[in-house]
């Protein structure tokens, strides 16, 4: 396993019920301090029987109880299968370090847990992304089989190190399955709150990400942790001086943005880009309001590439 691998089986969670350890609702994991990304079908929000109480998150931080906060309102679109828990007590722990980028990845490995005979342990398995499904739902080659258990999971995208999705469903009888983009996080700028919680105030994927951002940023400029978190596990990932604009320099600058205002909307953002990069943006997909913290990501331009920073978002 290698290292960025190990850094997202470490951030990957289990769910279950508050009251009984043993039990496997499905996987999740952790994406900003206090913050659990996984699929609302696991909660069967929206149906009968939904799991709404204080549940459960266990993993390498130990158990500690959680709660439904933020949900995108489907269980059948896939970029809408999405739901964020807030923990209910502060522990330290890990966080995967999210894509920007809209481009499928290609050589991923997909994180969660299954039920076995001795109690749930943890799950993981290589395979290629096959193709897509809509504009958030990418398909999982055969190459691995996912478990019950595992929606929810992370996928890491290997060439690239960094999350690029959400397990969300094996194929019936057949291996592989289906993720969901984490670009879909996107939708969480108008989430529905639940249980009446707004911690994240009016826009919560910007908030969100904020605290992604500045988490990571932190952890990398902290010297005692730089061999184990996940922005230098990217830098030697990339072989030496092979692109210009590198997984730190992207670290620093998303924490630098986070610190700043949000643009009044993506006029002024296009106007901003075209100033100081002398380029014409080209935004992509349908959330196109600008969210400040990785705000170079809506949209693509002339001189993305590998060797400079990719305005994707």
């Amino acid at each position: 396993m290698s290292e960025l691998e190990d850094l997202t089986r470490g951030a990957t969670v289990r769910l279950g019920p508050a009251g009984d350890p043993d039990v496997l609702w499905g996987s999740g994991f952790f994406v900003a301090p206090g913050w659990v990304l996984s699929c609302a079908h696991v909660l069967r929000l929206g149906e009968d029987g939904e799991r709404k109480g204080p549940l459960r998150v266990s993993g390498e931080h130990g158990a500690v109880r959680a709660r439904p906060a933020y949900w995108l309102g489907s269980r059948v679109d896939p970029e809408q299968d999405l739901v964020l828990l807030r923990l209910l007590d502060d522990v330290p722990h890990a966080c995967v370090r999210l894509t920007d980028r809209y481009d499928r990845p290609h050589e991923i490995t997909a994180f969660g847990w299954r039920a076995r005979s001795g109690g749930p342990e943890t799950w993981s398995g290589r395979c290629l992304v096959s193709g897509t499904d809509g504009d958030y739902g990418v398909t999982l080659g055969p190459e691995s089989e996912i478990p019950h258990g595992a929606s929810g999971g992370p996928v890491l995208d290997r060439l690239h190190g960094v999350v690029a999705g959400v397990v969300k469903a094996r194929r019936r009888g057949r291996d592989g399955g289906l993720a969901v983009a984490a670009t879909a996080l996107r939708g969480f700028g108008e989430a529905i709150a639940l249980d009446g919680g707004d911690e994240l105030g009016p826009d919560p994927y910007h908030a969100l990400i904020r605290a992604h951002d500045q988490w990571h940023h932190d952890r990398h400029r902290d010297h005692a942790t730089r061999r184990t978190c996940w922005v230098a596990a990217q830098e030697r990932l990339a072989a030496p001086h092979a692109r210009v604009w590198r997984p730190s320099d992207g670290a620093t600058a998303c924490a630098l943005l986070a610190d700043l205002p949000l643009p009044e909307g993506t006029d002024t953002l296009q106007r901003l880009i075209k100033v100081v990069l002398d380029i014409e943006p080209h935004w992509r997909g349908r959330h196109r309001r600008a969210t400040g913290a990785t705000a170079t990501a809506g949209c693509t331009t002339a001189a993305s590439g590998p060797t400079s920073p990719s305005c994707t978002i």
